[in-house]
Parts: structure tokens; sequence; C-alpha cells
């Protein structure tokens, strides 16, 4: 009787004795899932910038269109897209008289800021030197606009 009851016990023990503990996450695991977190998280951060940079385009050339009404310049068309490795939102655009006068100027719209600008005439009309301006001005839209995500 007594060897049953010390089978009955161990029988009873045994499923206790087999829990182990729950194993910590490797450092790697963790690590790991941290990092998709953080990702998550940029990628979210991104989708707000765009979405907000997407509201100050619109509203400037809203703006630009209100200012030009009744007028007989027109509006060159409007680029504008957040620029993630500068953290900011980059707008191309301006206006041109019915005799070629343009006016175009790229702005950080986040600060109002403009980057770069460009007033003379077009095509035939143009001197030696608005042509140089307008080729140091579209060389310099360029750079700025490379590497925007678009709209």
């Amino acid at each position: 009787m007594r060897e049953f009851w010390i089978v009955g016990l161990t029988l009873a023990l045994l499923p206790a004795c087999d829990r182990r503990p729950e194993r910590a996450r490797p450092a790697e695991e963790t690590r790991m899932a941290d990092e998709r977190a953080a990702e998550r998280d940029r990628e979210r951060s991104r989708l707000e910038w765009r979405r907000f940079c997407s509201e100050l385009g619109a509203r400037r050339v809203a703006q630009e269109r209100q200012d030009l009404r009744g007028s007989d310049w027109g509006q060159v068309p409007p680029f504008y897209c957040y620029h993630e490795a500068r953290n900011t939102c980059v707008y191309s655009g301006g206006t041109m008289s019915p005799k070629g006068l343009m006016q175009l100027e790229v702005v950080d719209l986040m600060t109002n800021e403009t980057l770069s600008s460009h007033l003379g005439q077009q095509g035939q009309r143009a001197t030696a030197e608005e042509r140089a301006d307008r080729a140091t001005y579209d060389k310099k839209r360029d750079e700025l606009m490379t590497g925007c995500v678009l709209r």
C-alpha cells in the first residue's frame, strides 16, 4: 500500500515539476520587435506629414487662384510635395502675364521661406541674362524637389 501511495504522490507532483518558468525573450527578439514598432511609428508620422503638406499645398494653390481672379495673369501649374529628407513641404509655382513675363518660386510651405525664385520674360523676348537666371532657377528647383514624396 505504501508503494501505491508513493507512486500516486509522484504522479500527482510530476506535472508541477514539468512547468518551466516562462522564458525571457532573447535580446534579439526584443530588439526586432522594438525596431518594427519604431518603423510603424515613423510610417504613421510620414503619412501625417504628407497629409499636412497636401493641405498646405492645396491652400496655397487656392490662395493664388483667388489672388489672380479678375487679373489677366495666369497661374503656372503648381506642384507641391513632402520632402522627407528636409522634413518640410516644398511648393513650386508662379504666375505668368499675357505678354510672357513669368514670376516663379519655390517655397518652403512650413516656414513660408522662398528657397528659389525667377522673374523674367520667356521665349524669344528673354534676354541672355534672363535665360541664364531661368536655368539657375530650374536647376535649384530640381535639386529642391528631388527626394519629394508625391502628394
